[in-house]
């Protein structure tokens, strides 16, 4: 894992630093709230179906027999703001990324657009209170962003890492956290040996599509995303729940493999 990178001062109000971290089973009510806010922006404030026991679950499997050796079905990389605006924000190891203080838009992988840091996207617009800082709104876990990522794997070019979410928290967004999030998924890419690094963006979103293009993204044009779930996704199994062969849980990629 890379060493944790001494926090950088967010440009702007405040002498605020934001540290990158992984996350523990603790932190999953943080994700939980990010995924909510994901959730609200997209107008569909009711869809997430995930518990916080479902992401510890799912995100910390017990090892050995009692997990059955099932691996860890996602990992995050969190962004963290310590109590006292200062400091790492968590005390425990992390990913590493840069602060390129320009002001780029943030965008999660689904390529929402995101605003400012000087809190003219309308900050403080955080569950559960918190603390302010400058026009910043610090909530009360001190998580402000998030990157969540799996790996797949490419018939053409063997691992890879899907990045499922990137997000940051309404009032810190245009200080440069949401490329240091892409910027740190793509270094855990490199740590294993991964060829490349996929998300997907929506087409009416020109600025993330920006974004990510300036960060060294290419569109690619001549895919469209494919997904069987519910109903339809049992009658494709045989009717067996989603089990496939010798028993093991099958489900179409959202990252396809060619």
């Amino acid at each position: 894992m890379t060493p944790v990178s001494p926090p950088p001062t967010l440009p702007g109000r405040g002498t605020t630093a934001v540290a990158l971290r992984p996350a523990t089973a603790a932190d999953m009510p943080a994700v939980a709230r990010l995924i909510r806010e994901l959730a609200g922006f997209e107008r569909e404030p009711d869809a997430p179906a995930l518990t916080v026991e479902d992401l510890v679950r799912d995100g910390f499997p017990p090892q050995g027999a009692a997990g059955g050796g099932m691996p860890p079905a996602f990992h995050v990389i969190l962004a963290v703001v310590a109590p006292d605006g200062g400091g790492d924000g968590s005390g425990g190891g992390g990913g590493s990324g840069h602060n390129d203080g320009d002001g780029d838009v943030d965008g999660d992988s689904r390529g929402r657009v995101v605003g400012g840091c000087d809190g003219s996207d309308g900050g403080g617009n955080v569950d559960g209170g918190g603390d302010v800082d400058g026009d910043r709104v610090r909530p009360s876990d001190g998580v402000v962003g998030m990157a969540l990522w799996h790996h797949t794997y490419s018939t053409w070019a063997g691992r890879a890492l899907y990045v499922e979410d990137l997000i940051v928290t309404a009032g810190w967004r245009g200080c440069g956290i949401g490329r240091r999030l892409l910027a740190a998924a793509a270094a855990a890419a490199v740590a294993t040996r991964c060829a490349r690094m996929d998300w997907v963006v929506y087409e009416w979103n020109a600025p993330a599509i920006g974004f990510y293009t300036r960060a060294g993204a290419t569109v690619r044009g001549n895919l469209r995303l494919m997904r069987v779930e519910g109903k339809a996704l049992s009658t494709l199994g045989g009717g067996s729940g989603g089990r496939g062969v010798e028993g093991r849980a099958t489900a179409a990629s959202t990252s396809p493999s060619v």
